[in-house]
């Protein structure tokens, strides 16, 4: 699993811009747990001119970490079915994840006076949102299992697969299971993706230099 410098550039930068963009989002939608829809909508209202450029900011953390991801992919073997179906996977995530972001960020528009139409608009950006998740983990899990197989001798290497597997599996059962995108267990899937990109980002500038 070796990627180049700007491959690296993309999982570290965007790993750290999502962390910093995640905690700065937690007063709008009523910290780590969340709110009710009502809240988090009331929230985003509140300050809508920071929404509009801290929610973009974690859309481009995303997009850098699957662009990142889709080149660890094609690292493994272009030719596999596989890799090729994980490469679809994180793509279409990428697309559901945009649309879910705008959706959630239109619901708090000061422009927006039916409430019923800002709750429909969270409501569907939930959806999405859960949907983009599902196909995340599923793509990342692939990714993981193959480097698994592929991966001889480089202990780091097995070790931060073996998370990255552990961890998206983990997501998905969540996910299908409880039906949500805010539950006690959605920080953990996305916590050792952050730990195996920012891993495999500084493994590949070391390796580069």
């Amino acid at each position: 699993m070796k990627v180049g410098k700007s491959t690296a550039y993309f999982l570290i930068f965007g790993s750290i811009l999502g962390i910093l963009g995640w905690i700065a989002m937690m007063p709008f939608v009523g910290g780590v747990d969340g709110g009710t829809d009502k809240e988090m909508i009331a929230g985003i209202a509140e300050d809508y001119d920071a929404a509009t450029i801290l929610m973009p900011i974690l859309l481009i953390a995303f997009t850098a970490l699957v662009l990142g991801w889709r080149s660890v992919a094609r690292s493994l073997g272009e030719n596999s079915i596989w890799i090729n179906s994980a490469d679809l996977l994180l793509l279409i995530s990428l697309g559901l994840g945009a649309t879910s972001i705008g959706l959630m960020l239109g619901s708090g528009s000061p422009n927006l006076l039916d409430e019923t139409i800002a709750l429909a608009l969270w409501s569907a950006g939930e959806v999405i949102d859960l949907i983009g998740g599902i196909f995340l983990m599923l793509g990342l899990a692939i990714i993981g299992i193959v480097s698994l197989q592929r991966t001889s001798g480089d202990k780091i290497l097995l070790i931060l697969s073996a998370i990255l597997v552990i961890g998206s599996i983990i997501g998905v059962a969540n996910y299908m299971i409880s039906g949500e995108t805010e539950t006690e267990l959605e920080a953990i899937p996305y916590l050792c993706l952050l730990v195996v990109s920012v891993g495999i980002g500084i493994k590949s500038l070391r390796t580069n230099d």
